[in-house]
């Protein structure tokens, strides 16, 4: 497994919902889902100032079925990031 400063890391779960989250300011990744399948992710808050580079909001890799709704994502990067092998990842 690649090594990532995350805040919240999702490591290999099935069937996991995550509500209700807030992260601020993280130096790189707030919220790394790797290895999963059958993820939901609700009513979260990320941010990070605009100027802050590299700090992707939800970094998404080896899963499937990843889902992100009703979630404010203000980062200095990429709001989602997708890694190498992933598969059916909807956001909305």
């Amino acid at each position: 497994m690649p090594c990532f400063t995350v805040v919240v890391g999702v490591l290999q779960f099935e069937n996991i919902a995550i509500n209700g989250l807030a992260s601020l300011n993280s130096q790189k990744f707030h919220i790394l889902v790797y290895g999963c399948k059958k993820v939901k992710m609700v009513n979260m808050k990320i941010s990070a100032p605009a100027n802050s580079p590299n700090t992707d909001g939800i970094h998404i890799q080896q899963s499937s079925e990843v889902t992100v709704m009703n979630t404010h994502i203000g980062t200095g990067d990429g709001c989602i990031s997708v890694g190498p092998d992933h598969q059916n990842c909807p956001t909305q």
